[in-house]
């Protein structure tokens, strides 16, 4: 078994070029993509099938690339860029954002990889079956029987995958991914700059915020009802939510039958500068969402040093898990997840530990060190190491730091 390290790997070995494939100039992957280029000795090449943003709503504009060169596919002409670009970079490491259904130019592209025998590795969720209802059974049959097929031209040939969805190793194994080929990995933001403060708000009352879409993975409906709870224990709170989504009827319904309308806000799609504002004025952010591959708010309430209550169905409920900033439920578990606000809520000390272990375990899912881990995974990959990479996240390091910073809480 080789040795585990969650440094930065220092080591005479040169890396290939390294070109990635994303389907868009996105905020939660290419800030890490170029603080990569920035490392010694890389020189990367980024390629978007879409000139765009994936979600203008939210404000996020098209990430500037760095010192990384960019091509961007056109519409009338992909297929002669993306051969442009093998043709221009044989002896290339890629990267691929993706390699299932929904990003048919990468998927074109991959083949011609595969073909030409060219060393590659992916950089993508693990399947998760997000869907309700009578659709979830067909999902799960779907993810169990037809897609290891589907992928495994990919599984057998890739030389690994950085899986954006954390810990899941067993939803990879699943569909044919050999466990020594899988490395955790996730997303990760650019640090917004807005940060909660320590002290408590002099009304008394704690700020509470969900984000993202309101569809019905997200779990608001859950949140909903172990607000309803902590109302009965006596907690005093102001609770908002934001976002659009088919699901915003029934949840305001909802929220009127727990009569909840004067603490509990719904403000749809808004401006960036305002959700900074409730972000930097946040106690605890909720992400109760039922099933998703990684959940990037987690990271912002991190990096924005508020308090975190997550559904273990979340992969980025790993850095909850390392870092003690809040609490994980049970997914659906309304009655859990009640128990947990209330205990942050309901004690000073633990909601300003939870606070000042954000803060403190923030640097360690920056993108900078994102991308250092990356660089390693790549020399390990390369065989110019034999210390197999474990994230920074979940090193030794970052666990103390967060621990220590909690524990001075309570003195």
């Amino acid at each position: 078994m080789s040795e585990q390290v969650d440094t930065f790997i220092t080591t005479p070995g040169k890396l290939p070029h390294i070109v990635s494939w994303w389907y868009w100039r996105c905020r939660t992957t290419v800030p890490t993509m170029r603080e990569l280029a920035e490392l010694p000795g890389i020189e990367s090449t980024m390629v978007f099938a879409n000139a765009t943003s994936s979600r203008p709503q939210f404000g996020w504009d098209a990430e500037s690339t760095g010192r990384a060169d960019t091509v961007i596919l056109s519409d009338d002409n992909w297929q002669a860029d993306a051969l442009r670009v093998l043709d221009e970079h044989p002896n290339a490491l890629h990267l691929f954002g993706g390699y299932q259904r929904g990003m048919p130019r990468l998927e074109a592209t991959l083949k011609h990889v595969i073909q030409r025998k060219i060393r590659y590795g992916i950089i993508s969720e693990a399947p998760l079956n997000m869907s309700v209802g009578w659709r979830k059974p067909l999902k799960d049959l779907y993810l169990q029987k037809v897609l290891p097929g589907r992928v495994q031209h990919v599984t057998s040939t890739a030389e690994f995958i950085a899986s954006m969805s954390g810990q899941r190793f067993d939803l990879l194994t699943m569909i044919g991914w050999p466990p020594e080929k899988i490395f955790p990995f996730g997303y990760f933001m650019p640090d917004r700059g807005v940060y909660a403060k320590d002290a408590l708000h002099e009304d008394g009352k704690a700020r509470i915020t969900t984000v993202g879409y309101l569809k019905p993975y997200k779990g608001v409906h859950v949140l909903l009802k172990a607000l309803s709870l902590i109302r009965k224990w006596g907690l005093d709170f102001e609770c908002n939510i934001t976002g659009e989504g088919p699901c915003r009827p029934d949840l305001e319904q909802l929220n009127r039958e727990l009569k909840l309308t004067d603490s509990v806000h719904f403000h749809g799609f808004i401006d960036y500068d305002v959700l900074n504002e409730m972000i930097g004025d946040t106690d605890v952010q909720v992400c109760p969402g039922l099933a998703e591959p990684w959940g990037v708010r987690i990271n912002e309430s991190i990096q924005a040093h508020s308090a975190t209550v997550t559904s273990d169905r979340l992969g980025a409920a790993d850095l909850i898990d390392a870092s003690g900033a809040g609490h994980l439920f049970r997914c659906s578990d309304e009655g859990e997840l009640a128990q947990c606000l209330y205990e942050l809520l309901s004690d000073p000390r633990r909601l300003v530990g939870a606070k000042r272990a954000a803060k403190a375990y923030s640097p360690y899912i920056s993108n900078a060190t994102a991308a250092r881990y990356l660089f390693n995974i790549l020399h390990y990959v390369c065989g110019n190491t034999s210390l197999r990479p474990v994230p920074p996240w979940r090193g030794d390091e970052a666990r103390a730091a967060a621990h220590a910073a909690w524990q001075s809480s309570f003195k």
